[in-house]
């Protein structure tokens, strides 16, 4: 019996209290892992290295798979690399000089630059820190752009070879 003013607790395995709901942010990140990550903007949606695309405004989606005409998956995954390589070629750029204006700066002081690294968490907090400028993580980040641009090159070329045949 259930005394007044008490709140009895429903056993956690209980089905007569239990919810159960998509979590679209979960499946949305199995969806990322399963196309390869790294989408780019097209045609307001996320397009993938496959060809599938998804929702850009919302994790329930909807998704897009492929067309079922290989020209168009083709067609599909070029764009995807194509629009890739044109994003990295500018961050790398953009790191590149970042690189250099630093040196430049830190050439004409007489102790170690400063600088606010700013991180975001997977849960989307923004955390900041103030550092000593940490030129092997600059350098670090100009390597693996300077792959995945490699990596978008072959796959606009390994694209291109499929429509020649």
């Amino acid at each position: 019996m259930i005394e007044l003013g008490t709140i009895e607790e429903p056993a956690p395995d209980d089905p007569q209290f239990m919810t159960i709901e998509p979590d679209w942010k979960a499946y949305f990140a199995e969806f990322e892992r399963a196309h390869g990550g790294s989408p780019v903007l097209y045609a307001k949606t996320f397009l993938y290295r496959d060809g599938y695309r998804y929702s850009c405004t919302d994790y329930a989606g909807p998704e897009y798979r492929p067309p079922d005409n290989p020209v168009l998956v083709r067609k599909l995954c070029e764009t995807y690399w194509r629009i890739r390589a044109k994003r990295v070629t500018a961050e790398l750029n953009m790191t590149r000089s970042l690189l250099d204006n630093l040196r430049e700066q830190q050439a004409q002081r007489s102790v170690p630059l400063q600088c606010k690294v700013i991180k975001l968490s997977d849960e989307g907090v923004k955390t900041s820190a103030t550092t000593t400028v940490d030129w092997r993580l600059i350098e670090l980040k100009i390597m693996a752009l300077e792959g995945d641009l490699l990596q978008a090159q072959q796959g606009i070329a390994q694209h291109t070879e499929n429509a020649d045949g």
